[in-house]
C-alpha cells in the first residue's frame, strides 16, 4: 500500500491519531500516517472497534484478545453489554460487561 496521511481542512495534521472514514471505510490513523500495518482495538467515543490491517472489521464476531482482557466483539464492536459464555482457544469463558481479565485466562500455578 501507499502512504495516506491524514489531512483536515487543507493542512496534513501529524498530530491526529484514531478513526477517521474515507468514502465509507473507516481507517485506523496514528500520527497523521494511515497506519496499513495495525491489529488491535481502537477506542473512537464511546465504543472500541476492531482494526484489522488499519481498517475497522465490521465483520468480526467472537472473542477478541487485547492487552490483559477477553471482549466480545459483535459486528466489529467491543459488546460492553454481553454477559455469558465465548469460546476461545479452544476453551469457554464466561465474560462480564463483555470483558475477562487475562489472569482468568492463565492463572497462575
Amino acid at each position: 500500500y501507499d502512504t495516506w496521511y491524514y489531512v483536515k481542512e487543507g493542512v496534513l495534521d501529524w498530530s491526529y491519531t484514531g478513526l477517521t472514514k474515507y468514502y465509507g471505510t473507516w481507517y485506523y490513523v496514528y500520527g497523521g500516517i494511515l497506519r496499513w500495518d495495525t491489529n488491535t482495538l481502537v477506542k473512537y467515543g464511546d465504543d472500541w472497534y476492531v482494526v484489522s490491517g488499519g481498517v475497522v472489521d465490521f465483520g468480526y464476531n467472537g472473542a477478541y484478545v487485547y492487552g490483559d482482557t477477553l471482549n466480545a466483539i459483535d459486528g466489529g464492536v467491543w459488546n460492553k453489554n454481553y454477559n455469558g459464555p465465548i469460546y476461545y482457544d479452544g476453551n469457554a469463558y464466561t465474560l462480564t460487561n463483555g470483558t475477562l481479565y487475562s489472569y482468568y485466562l492463565h492463572p497462575q500455578a
